[in-house]
């Protein structure tokens, strides 16, 4: 089973909790409601974040707390942005191509 940390504010209310996905990259789990103390009721988690940076906002009592893109994930974007970035401009440049071939004729 992964293993949760729990996502304080800066008062100490659970905002979420940070889990690794298969692929080792930090995912935030966020509550719909942050949790005061050490209170063991039911929570309803409205998102699964994962790559983007956010402001979130504690509902008991106003602080806020940045989750930011972690290193894990940012790796994966960047090695997935360069993939389909140079299979795009491969195909760019071979439509290019044709088309000067073509114009010669």
């Amino acid at each position: 089973m992964d293993e949760l940390k729990i996502w304080r504010c800066g008062k100490g209310h659970a905002l979420g909790v940070v889990r690794r996905n298969g692929r080792g990259v930090e995912q935030l789990l966020l509550y719909r409601h942050a949790i005061a103390g050490g209170s063991s009721e039911q929570v309803d988690v409205m998102a699964v974040v994962e790559g983007s940076v956010m402001d979130i906002r504690c509902d008991i009592c106003g602080e806020m707390r940045t989750w930011a893109i972690g290193q894990a994930a940012f790796e994966r974007l960047m090695s997935h942005y360069g993939k389909s970035s140079s299979t795009d401009n491969t195909e760019k440049n071979k439509t290019r191509t044709t088309t000067k071939l073509n114009e010669k004729h």
